[in-house]
């Protein structure tokens, strides 16, 4: 089951919570303390750092960046150096641009000018499968990409490039394939192929012992979710028996497939429907998740992201949230801004899991207080905004609060001041235009759209938050 599907079921937590607790608290006191969740405690009651330590925003701390060098090695190291570049220097340099583009903006789609570059390729004509997996990564999955990634695939054996590389391809062809609406049988024949290749891969040298945060970083690319989300257990498996992968790697995986299984067991219903065999398999695969994760995290303290899936762990299984805290405390150690350990938090502080609307505002002011806009992490005040504002009857309300507004778009501001800033700019655009439109600075608004080309955002969340034709119709003039 894939992240997305288990977004859906965190919007179903509450019940959750109701219905089963890793301590045997009573119904009664589950209730109680569900109820009193919707009272909040007054804000200044709540510790600054929300039940746990500073977050380790000083200078110096490890981030994501020493995470991406090891990503950007690796590319350079698998793709651009296999690729012939004294016969080419046109598609080397191509190849060059995009691995450095998608190891250091893998939050984003990649660049126009990138995606201009590809465009440029002619598929018929280029015959280097290093380049054709390049442009299939960059085109993403499309038809072309689908494309793209086949015909590399049917030219990477007698090549140089090392098998995980095939495995790529195979893996985001699978992914392509799939969004395209491929059927059952094409999708099983794809992963075949898929998972073969990665068996060879981590067989082949395609990895050495200092790139396995490569490894584990690769878990978390669109292309293994969407593989995962089919074959968890196998691709496990297949980890598992890896001689040449190390063993913190091998129980991360298993513990992250765990807490997929976990989800699979409960199923996306209500509480109430949930099968008495749904609950047993839930807390039966969160407990086995938390073996190998706390496992994983022994071996390794140093890589963030056992630490970070052992949030939503205690998020499921109604644990304490000083405990939650404290695993997320683990995760940024490792990796400052890892963002889904932040994700996983403001999940878990939700009303409907552990937490309440102050605590997660709280905690927002404390990510936008680091001041670390080379980051995401002061993003996450306007994260919990959202949040709040998914959680009310009247989704845009929220923004209407003076000082909500105003941290908010404190935040946008310094985001949007940067050449370089490392969040959605188009995104952030529209949502301070939205802000100033509930606040009658159409003015602003305008300002704001017009800086985008009066093409807003359109998301879920922004159009659940503002009538965004009607804002603008109104900030064009009334056209």
């Amino acid at each position: 089951m894939g992240r997305g599907m288990r977004s859906l079921m965190f919007a179903m937590g509450a019940v959750v919570a109701l219905s089963m607790n890793a301590r045997g608290d009573s119904m009664v006191d589950r209730v109680r303390k569900f109820i009193l969740s919707f009272a909040p405690p007054e804000e200044e009651t709540i510790s600054p750092h929300v039940y746990g330590t500073p977050l380790p925003s000083w200078p110096g701390a490890v981030s994501e960046k020493e995470f991406r060098k090891v990503y950007l090695g690796w590319l350079n190291r698998t793709i651009v150096g296999h690729y012939p570049a004294e016969k080419d220097a046109k598609g080397g340099a191509f190849i060059g641009a995009s691995m450095k583009y998608l190891a250091e903006n893998s939050n984003f789609d990649p660049a126009a000018e990138l995606k201009s570059e590809e465009q440029g390729f002619d598929l018929q004509t280029v015959n280097e499968p290093g380049l054709l997996f390049t442009i299939g990564v960059i085109d993403g999955p499309t038809a072309r990409g689908l494309a793209a990634f086949d015909k590399a695939l049917t030219l990477f054996p007698g090549s140089s490039y090392p098998k995980f590389i095939w495995c790529l391809a195979a893996a985001n062809a699978g992914r392509a394939a799939h969004s395209l609406n491929a059927n059952a049988e094409q999708l099983k024949g794809r992963d075949e192929l898929t998972l073969k290749y990665l068996e060879g891969g981590l067989g082949d040298g395609s990895f050495v012992s200092s790139e396995m945060a490569a490894l584990r970083w690769r878990f978390d690319a669109g292309s293994f979710q969407d593989l995962l989300s089919r074959n968890g257990p196998r691709v496990a498996d297949v980890i598992d028996t890896a001689p040449k992968v190390d063993p913190w790697v091998k129980e991360y995986v298993k513990g992250y497939e765990f807490v997929e299984e976990a989800w699979q067991s409960r199923g996306a219903d209500w509480a109430n429907k949930v099968t008495p065999e749904g609950w047993h398999g839930f807390a039966e695969s969160l407990a086995l998740a938390r073996t190998h994760l706390v496992e994983s995290w022994t071996e390794n303290p140093h890589d963030p992201a056992a630490a970070a899936e052992m949030v939503e762990v205690c998020m499921g299984e109604s644990e304490a949230k000083d405990t939650m805290r404290t695993w997320f405390d683990r995760s940024v150690a490792a990796d400052f801004d890892f963002m889904p350990a932040y994700n996983h938090l403001r999940w878990g502080l939700r009303p409907r899991w552990l937490g309440n609307a102050a605590e997660l505002t709280v905690f927002g002011r404390e990510c936008a207080s680091t001041g670390r806009y080379d980051t995401c992490v002061p993003d996450e005040r306007v994260a919990v905004a959202l949040d709040i504002c998914e959680d009310s009857a009247d989704h845009g309300a929220p923004l209407e609060n003076e000082q909500t507004a105003g941290e908010v778009l404190g935040v946008l501001d310094k985001y949007l001041e940067q050449a370089d800033a490392p969040i959605d700019t188009a995104l952030a655009h529209t949502l301070w235009a939205i802000v100033a439109h509930k606040s009658g600075r159409m003015d602003e608004a305008k300002r704001q759209l017009a800086a985008i080309g009066f093409k807003p955002v359109r998301t879920r969340v922004t159009m659940e938050l503002d009538d965004l034709p009607e804002l603008v119709r109104v900030a064009e003039g009334g056209k």
